[in-house]
């Protein structure tokens, strides 16, 4: 099985900003949380990405989805691709020209844990080169916030 590369950092607490130190942990033991304390968990990124692509179905819809799709309108803003910056960044001999490049976008959502003053933000990372559809297939989970909700 692969390992994802937990990791556990001290995270802000309500109103002061923990730095991350020594309480900084290398490795997937999870089991010494404290309860009323804010955690990050982060997930390896990298060892996501490589299995993901090391199927070659997947890997070759990120390199050829964006080169293939059809605009229904021309004027509309239709996916990622029809925005400024992503254009910026695919134009010829750019980064986002080349199929065997791709880019990502983070997003979150929070969560409170049942009655308790806790909440948990996963955050999530879904690869852009994908069609939107798949997109939602491949969802990688790239860490989690663990928060006492301040009041």
């Amino acid at each position: 099985m692969p390992s994802f590369g937990a990791s556990l950092l001290p995270a802000v607490k309500c109103g002061s900003l923990l730095t991350v130190s020594s309480l900084h942990r290398g490795d997937s033991n999870l089991g010494d949380v404290e309860e009323n304390a804010d955690y990050f968990v982060s997930l390896s990124l990298e060892s996501q990405l490589r299995k993901l692509l090391s199927d070659q179905k997947i890997a070759e819809m990120i390199m050829n989805y964006r080169f293939t799709r059809t605009k229904e309108n021309e004027d509309n803003l239709e996916d990622i691709y029809d925005g400024s910056e992503y254009k910026k960044h695919s134009a010829s001999g750019k980064i986002l020209s080349y199929p065997e490049n791709f880019s990502y976008s983070f997003f979150t959502d929070g969560v409170p844990l049942g009655k308790t003053k806790k909440s948990l933000w996963p955050i999530y990372v879904s690869l852009n080169e994908l069609s939107p559809n798949e997109r939602r297939n491949y969802i990688l989970l790239v860490g989690l916030h663990s928060s006492l909700r301040c009041s």
